[in-house]
């Protein structure tokens, strides 16, 4: 004690001086404290134990901090009623925590209240300061596998109790927060005295036998370096198209249902440019205009564009002579009409925009139907043609895509492709004309010329691309109509199509066949150098006079207005929609803009498909005004066909298990790794529980998993998993589990890795 308390025989006692008595014992203590034991936040006795269901008793103890010594005197009873779990399949863990405060010790006393006559009286004065030591709850929250709650560097944890919706599961005593006694501290010192005098040598034996390994490890791969060589290995097989074979390595991106068991009785999940939460309901049907007699748009044949009049954009007029049509054999053949590209916009988080996306480019046959497949329908690989994007590298990408968090627009860039067609059979003379087509638009009509018309026999008419040869190609037919024989008349005589985008600077063709023996006008002199005429006999074109052409007309739609409001009957989903897709035949042109809009009910605004912070269906509206904004010029506009386009509105589930395929390892482990990426993932509102699935159906829990977030994009992050079991397998499923608490914003897995070790 560095300082005492100094009485004087003739000296008046204060109560400062009799005061200093207990304070200078009480820095002595806290100075041994500090300087001796040295704890910061730990604690000595408060052993808990269970009383019942849903209370524990914890004994007395002390609370060291570095400036003071906490104590608690009498067992203190903790209920943990309040914080058990209300479902069943929900844990708990909670954290009691020590607190310190000073307290004043209050007693009964005599006083004098009188000087002079000694009067006593009783009164409760402060005899004493203590330092109270007290238990509160600190919670974590529910999961099917839950995290114990963080303690800061401010408190002392004395246990962990994790808790189910019946009561109390397992007390767990915080060993990092307890102050070691001398006598135990003094065991370990004299187990390490015995382990050296006995192990010394030995140990220093290993010193260079542990030199000599770390020479050899330094020329092996690093580990992080081995499992990016697995993860690139497995990732090359699976999109080379490699026989599914047993292998030690599992990836998959998720775009296609090829490895993923979508009937297994504890799936529930969805593929969809990555595993999905389901959906709770979902409604495809078809998109209808609210008023298709409108005078600002014109459907033809389903065909919807915006308000138009015909213009002549080519007119080869003239008589300088006539060709039988009838002059060439007769020839049977097929043609094979190719229908618009489908495009497609999704809005709402069940969409979010997956990155391995990229990874369609392996999968080019299969993107089509997973994409823009609607209802039953399936659609046929006819593989490659002889287009000229075909054969140039810098134009085989023939899809593109334009995504953001919440919005993905998909549409080919190609007009008109291949995995949606119609046969038909042709029988019949067959002429045709090609012509450069100079300027983008709707091609609505051809009108033929004929100086005259044979008897009873129809007139029909093909527009078509062309082959690499410049040739029409009667495999790819854009439209095609029939003029009856009673209609046809001497001079022009009008093919209407359905509206058909004609791109710039290509090559194209109008085809005739008939049984008849009509005669076409033609013009000489070369009058029209942007094409030429043909016929066809055994299904080979041949090509006439250089300097002759058949007289045509191309005549193309012409737009009143250049800004069209088009509504259409609302979005509807019972008990509400998170989201929606729009999936339709159509062509957007460069320079024109087709701009969806939506207004959930309840509201007065108006929504373009677009990103926003927060959901507009995160109201879960069973109704959605839905709009489309058509933006061109006189000349171009967007075009849909309404007869195949569909909407389908989708409310996610709060619950997800992905379950795959077994996947055979073809060698027997003990350990598999799993690794999955998780994107717009928000710890707050979401879990994710990897399992894995042995092949005698028990599910597996994994020992150890770490999660490392993406720097670059915070909301994505890798969940790593290890299991270890016994005895060891040779297959298993892998099971990944998730939840969100809000079917607003729910998150995906990208992409999954897995090995054997």
């Amino acid at each position: 004690m560095s300082t005492i308390v100094v009485f004087n025989d003739t000296q008046v006692a204060t109560i400062e001086d009799l005061n200093r008595i207990g304070q200078y014992q009480r820095r002595v203590n806290d100075n041994i404290s500090r300087d001796v034991v040295g704890a910061s936040h730990q604690y000595s006795g408060f052993v808990v134990t269970q009383t019942n269901q849903q209370t524990v008793a914890v004994e007395p103890g002390r609370y060291h901090t570095l400036d003071a010594v906490y104590e608690s005197t009498s067992a203190q009873q903790v209920q943990l009623g309040s914080y058990l779990p209300l479902q069943g399949n929900l844990f708990r863990w909670v954290a009691l925590i020590l607190r310190g405060q000073d307290a004043d010790v209050n007693e009964m006393r005599q006083v004098e209240t009188e000087a002079d006559s000694g009067e006593l009286m009783s009164q409760v004065l402060t005899v004493g300061k203590t330092r109270v030591a007290s238990v509160v709850i600190l919670s974590g929250t529910d999961a099917p596998s839950p995290l114990k709650p963080g303690i800061d560097s401010s408190s002392a944890c004395i246990a962990f109790i994790k808790l189910g919706s019946t009561g109390i599961i397992e007390i767990e005593r915080a060993e990092g927060w307890r102050l070691k006694p001398l006598v135990e501290l003094e065991g370990r010192v004299a187990a390490g005295e015995r382990l050296d005098e006995t192990q010394g040598t030995r140990i220093a034996s290993l010193e260079s036998d542990l030199a000599n390994v770390a020479r050899s490890v330094r020329a092996a791969p690093r580990p992080e370096a081995w499992r990016q060589l697995r993860n690139d290995v497995a990732r090359l097989v699976r999109l080379s198209g490699f026989p599914d074979t047993a292998r030690a390595e599992f990836w998959d991106h998720g775009l296609v249902k090829d490895k993923w068991d979508l009937v297994h009785p504890n799936a529930n999940f969805r593929v969809r440019e990555g595993l999905r939460f389901p959906s709770a309901n979902e409604r495809e049907a078809p998109m209808v205009l609210q008023d298709p007699t409108d005078p600002k748009i014109r459907v033809t044949e389903g065909f919807l564009l915006p308000a138009w009049t015909e213009k002549a954009r080519i007119n080869i007029d003239g008589n300088d002579g006539e060709i039988s049509v009838s002059s060439v054999t007769h020839t049977v053949t097929t043609a094979i009409r190719r229908e618009i590209s489908r495009s497609s916009v999704s809005y709402g988080p069940v969409f979010h925009v997956c990155e391995n996306r990229a990874e369609w480019a392996a999968l080019a046959d299969r993107r089509p139907g997973e994409t823009f497949a609607n209802g039953g329908e399936t659609f046929n690989v006819v593989g490659l043609t002889d287009h000229v994007n075909n054969s140039d590298p810098d134009l085989s990408q023939d899809h593109k895509e334009y995504a953001v968090r919440q919005v993905t627009y998909d549409s080919w860039t190609e007009v008109y492709w291949d995995y949606v067609t119609t046969t038909e059979g042709l029988s019949g003379s067959i002429f045709g004309q090609t012509f450069l087509n100079a300027q983008p638009g709707w091609l609505t009509s051809i009108d033929v010329k004929l100086t005259r018309v044979g008897a009873g026999a129809d007139l029909k008419v093909l527009l078509v691309e062309t082959g690499m040869s410049g040739t029409p190609d009667l495999r790819r037919v854009i439209a095609s109509t029939t003029i009856p024989a009673a209609n046809l008349v001497v001079g022009w005589n009008k093919a209407a199509f359905v509206p058909s985008f004609l791109e710039l600077g290509k090559l194209y063709a109008w085809v005739v066949v008939t049984t008849g023996n009509h005669w076409l006008a033609t013009v000489t002199g070369n009058k029209f150098a942007q094409g030429s005429r043909f016929h066809s006999t055994d299904g080979f074109w041949f090509q006439g006079s250089v300097t002759e052409d058949f007289a045509f007309r191309a005549n193309y739609a012409s737009h009143t207005v250049t800004r069209v409001e088009v509504p259409w009957e609302p979005l509807t989903l019972e008990n509400g929609m998170t989201s929606f897709r729009l999936n339709y035949p159509g062509w957007v042109p460069a320079g024109t803009r087709l701009q969806w809009e939506f207004k959930p009910s309840g509201s007065d605004t108006w929504y373009p498909v677009s990103n926003y912070a927060n959901n507009p269906l995160g109201g879960l509206p069973a109704l959605c005004q839905l709009r489309a904004v058509f933006i061109g010029t006189t000349d171009l506009m967007p075009g849909i066909m309404i007869t195949k386009a569909r909407s389908t509105t989708v409310r996610s589930g709060p619950n997800m298990i992905a379950m795959s395929n077994a996947w055979n390892f073809g060698v027997t482990s003990t350990e598999v790794i799993v690794e999955a990426t998780l994107d717009t993932f928000d710890a707050t509102r979401h879990t994710f529980a990897p399992r894995l699935r042995l092949p005698n159906n028990t599910v597996e829990l994994p020992d150890v998993v770490t999660t490392e977030i993406d720097p670059l994009k915070p909301d994505r992050r890798t969940v790593r998993a290890v299991f270890n079991f016994t005895p060891g397998v040779s297959s298993a499923r892998l099971q990944l589990e998730g939840t969100t608490n809000t079917v607003a914003q729910p998150y995906f897995i990208q992409d999954v890795f897995a090995y054997v070790n």
